[in-house]
């Protein structure tokens, strides 16, 4: 087995919460009812998408015995994390395929799919824009999706479509 990820609940439950909104409760592809959670050094990365938008957040003190990278469904893992107690001490623990969340006595054991089956988009550097918004302008539609009103050159109100979103770590 090995230890993918060993720190506090909020350190996980946080940038899952951030991603988990894109995420569908029934598809027709499993794996997108699924989070990739990649480990590599002390950084901790989370993506989710839904073919259409993709959502990345990263934080770091994931400590663990080496990097790896799985997918596991994002609304159970979600609703484990939640149940356990605030502070506790978490470990997510892979093991013939599935993944072991552990904290203090309680075990979970959770189902995964390879990580490399995980649909990711590919964006030119010519495609990229950066851009930051606050908090107030971000509006959440039913089914987890967030539309963004920001005002144009002009005073006018333009909206925008996000195809990806990276966001960091605390926001919820």
């Amino acid at each position: 087995y090995m230890l993918l990820i060993k720190t506090k609940r909020d350190n996980i439950l946080m940038p899952l919460q951030s991603v988990c909104g894109i995420v569908e409760k029934r598809h027709t592809l499993p794996i997108l009812s699924n989070v990739l959670i990649e480990k590599s050094g002390d950084q901790l990365t989370l993506l989710a998408t839904d073919i259409e938008i993709q959502i990345t957040t990263a934080t770091e003190g994931a400590g663990g015995d080496g990097d790896g990278a799985v997918t596991v469904g994002a609304r159970k893992l979600q609703e484990i994390l939640r149940s356990l107690p605030d502070g506790v001490e978490v470990s997510l623990v892979l093991e013939d395929k599935r993944l072991q969340v552990r904290a203090g006595k309680s075990r979970f054991s959770l189902q995964t799919l390879p990580a490399d089956d995980f649909p990711r988009m590919t964006i030119s550097d010519g495609e990229t824009r950066q851009f930051s918004i606050s908090q107030k302008a971000v509006t959440l539609q039913p089914g987890g999706r967030a539309s963004i009103t920001m005002p144009a050159a002009g005073s006018a109100v333009s909206s925008a479509t996000i195809t990806r979103c990276e966001m960091p770590s605390g926001i919820v």
